[in-house]
C-alpha cells in the first residue's frame, strides 16, 4: 500500500495545478486591443446594441463586446442605453414583450435570452457589461439566464464597476475579470491608484479619452493591470493612444 502513496500524491498535485491553471488562465490572457462599443456600429449607426451589430462586428474579428443594459419593468435585461426609451417608442416602464416588438432603425433588439443564445452559439467571445442602475441585480439576472444554457457568467462576462461600493459585488459573484470605469467616478488619478492597490482582483481600468494621462498609465502599469480608453473611432487617435501605453480601446468601428 505504501508504494502507491507517492503516485497518489503526484496525481493530487497534478489535479490541483490543473484546477489552478484553469482558474488563472483568463486573467492571464492578453488584453483586447479592440472592444466593440454598444456591440459596435451597424450601417454607420452607433448605440444600437442590436443583433445585427453583433453579427457584423463578430464577422470583422471583434471578440470583446461592450453592451448597454436596462432592466424591463418585469425584470429582464435588455440592450438599450439609458434615455433611449423614446427612440424605441417605449415608455419608461416598458415590459420585455414591448421591448421585443420595438426596434431601432429596423434592427433586431437583444434581450438577455437572445444574448444567451448568441453566447451559446459562439463560445469564443466575451461580454463587457454597462449596467448603470442596480448593477448587482442586473448582473445576477444575466448570470441566472446564462446558467440555463450552461454558460458560466464568471468567465464569459466582464462586469464594469462605477464606484467603490460596486466592488462589493465580487464578494457574491466571483467574476474572473472585472473593469473599473471612471466616467461616473471622476478624474481622480490618486484615488484610482489607491483603488488598484486595494483591489487585486480588478483586471482593468477604463478611462475617457479626455482624461487619459501619464498618471493613469503609471498607476495601471505599477499595479500590473490593463488600461482601456473610450470611445475612439479615429485611427490616428487610436495609434497615439497605443503609443502612449493604452492596452485597448472601446470603438464603434475600428478594427485592423
Amino acid at each position: 500500500m505504501k508504494s502507491f502513496l507517492p503516485n497518489l500524491l503526484m496525481i493530487a498535485v497534478f489535479i490541483c495545478s490543473c484546477v489552478k491553471d484553469k482558474k488563472n488562465s483568463l486573467s492571464q490572457l492578453p488584453p483586447p486591443k479592440w472592444i466593440a462599443h454598444a456591440l459596435g456600429a451597424y450601417n454607420g449607426a452607433n448605440y444600437l446594441n442590436c443583433k445585427e451589430c453583433f453579427d457584423s462586428n463578430y464577422a470583422k474579428g471583434f471578440r470583446y463586446f461592450e453592451m448597454d443594459f436596462l432592466m424591463s419593468s418585469d425584470g429582464s435585461m435588455v440592450g438599450m442605453h439609458d434615455g433611449q426609451e423614446k427612440e424605441f417608442g417605449l415608455p419608461k416602464d416598458f415590459t420585455l414583450e414591448m421591448f421585443k416588438k420595438a426596434s431601432l432603425q429596423g434592427t433586431t433588439p437583444v434581450d438577455d435570452e437572445l444574448l444567451s443564445n448568441l453566447m451559446n452559439e459562439k463560445k469564443d467571445w466575451f461580454l463587457i457589461t454597462d449596467i448603470k442602475d442596480e448593477n448587482f441585480r442586473g448582473l445576477k439576472r444575466l448570470c441566472d439566464v446564462l446558467l440555463k444554457k450552461d454558460i458560466d457568467c464568471k468567465t464569459r462576462v466582464i462586469p464594469q464597476f462605477y464606484s467603490k461600493e460596486d466592488l462589493e459585488i465580487l464578494k457574491t459573484i466571483a467574476f474572473e475579470r472585472s473593469i473599473f470605469t471612471l466616467y461616473r467616478f471622476g478624474d481622480k488619478p490618486q484615488e484610482v491608484k489607491e483603488l488598484i492597490d486595494a483591489n487585486p482582483t480588478l483586471w482593468g481600468i477604463t478611462i475617457p479619452l479626455v482624461w487619459w494621462k501619464p498618471e493613469y498609465f503609471e498607476a495601471i502599469k505599477a499595479g500590473k493591470r490593463y488600461g482601456f480608453v473610450h470611445t475612439i473611432n479615429d485611427r490616428p487617435a487610436a495609434e497615439s493612444l497605443f503609443a502612449s501605453g493604452a492596452d485597448g480601446i472601446y470603438t464603434d468601428n475600428l478594427f485592423y
